[in-house]
């Protein structure tokens, strides 16, 4: 039998269920299709999934699949069913994860099904209570994960890291926009794919002409899915989906001079414990970014928790003194981000 339905992403979770020592007459009584001389066959068929069970009286032996690309808190309670349903002594279960996307996601959530969020400045969590996991994709350099949270909305989670949430991401937006003038025209954003600083510069500037430039194209789609975001299709925005050290080198040749520069990059450098490797990567972004600045231009960067505990790189510090050795004077402001759980440092610096 055919559905014809649109398929969904191939990632899901698929249980492979094995009874032995069944009650014979109960795995023989079953309203569906009937097996000479005995057992039944059942089948239960979806756009993306389905379910089959196959009984075996003469071996009190049943055998069950079940694979649905639902949530997988969803399919976990049809396998309950299944196993107290069915009498039987012994259970053998295999759990395969299935879909060229699909990455274990359960290990950011606990068993209570809250959202567990690392807190660098005190080495606790945040925990936040999930809703649905709405979206997750594994990209060629990362795990994207979109939640929706009693607390914050939807979220936007990198390599279990909150990224942006609905509830507080204009607090965010603003403060690494701190220095955007109205004056401003050209605005280049390193990072940035889910696309709400991009949009709260808009709502800041009207006039003001945005370069996006993110690593990952699987950020940018699946904000566009999974959070609705239509920023990206504003005239006055241009995303490239690029390395940032490759758009720097060739920025002034191919755009001109930046009014302002926003390095709204992923944890990732930070939560690497190299610090020669941190430092190099950031002494080259802006030594890079200063160069694709006009004269009088300014740049914001994103630089981690205000604070750290022992065993993590102190990115604040050394943020502070990159920026001071390429553009002198350097301004910090700490903002509490709710959806982080704790504040995040800004650096600004004018050129």
């Amino acid at each position: 039998m055919k559905e014809i339905l649109k398929n969904s992403h191939p990632d899901g979770v698929h249980f492979l269920l094995e009874f032995f020592g069944c009650d014979e007459k109960q795995i023989d009584n079953e309203d569906f299709w009937k097996i000479d001389p005995q057992g039944v066959t059942g089948f239960l068929l979806l756009a993306s999934s389905h379910i089959s069970i196959h009984t075996w009286p003469e071996y009190n032996y049943v055998a069950c699949d079940v694979f649905s690309c639902s949530p997988q808190k969803e399919t976990e309670k049809l396998v309950d069913f299944l196993e107290k349903s069915i009498r039987h002594k012994k259970l053998e279960k295999k759990e395969i994860k299935r879909g060229f996307k699909f990455f274990d996601f359960k290990k950011y959530i606990n068993k209570a099904g809250q959202l567990v969020i690392p807190i660098f400045c005190n080495g606790k969590t945040l925990k936040v209570d999930v809703k649905d996991i709405i979206g997750k994709i594994k990209s060629g350099f990362q795990e994207i994960l979109f939640v929706d949270t009693k607390k914050f909305g939807k979220c936007l989670l990198i390599d279990g890291i909150v990224q942006a949430s609905e509830k507080d991401h204009r607090i965010y937006d603003k403060a690494i926009l701190n220095r955007l003038e109205k004056t401003d025209r050209k605005l280049l954003i390193l990072g940035g794919g889910d696309g709400y600083v991009a949009e709260m510069a808009l709502e800041m500037n009207p006039k003001i002409n945005i370069k996006v430039i993110d690593l990952d194209v699987e950020v940018v789609q699946g904000c566009k899915k999974y959070l609705g975001q239509k920023i990206f299709e504003d005239s006055r925005v241009k995303i490239n989906i690029e390395d940032a050290f490759n758009f720097l080198k060739t920025t002034i040749k191919r755009n001109g001079k930046f009014d302002g520069i926003v390095c709204d990059l992923t944890d990732e450098p930070i939560r690497k414990k190299d610090e020669k490797n941190f430092k190099h990567f950031y002494e080259e972004i802006i030594s890079l970014s200063k160069d694709a600045l006009r004269d009088g231009g300014w740049i914001s960067i994103q630089a981690g928790a205000s604070e750290v505990t022992s065993g993590h790189i102190n990115a604040v510090s050394i943020l502070e003194k990159i920026v001071n050795n390429n553009f002198g004077d350097v301004f910090r402001k700490d903002v509490m981000i709710p959806s982080f759980g704790e504040k995040n440092a800004f650096l600004y610096a004018k050129k």
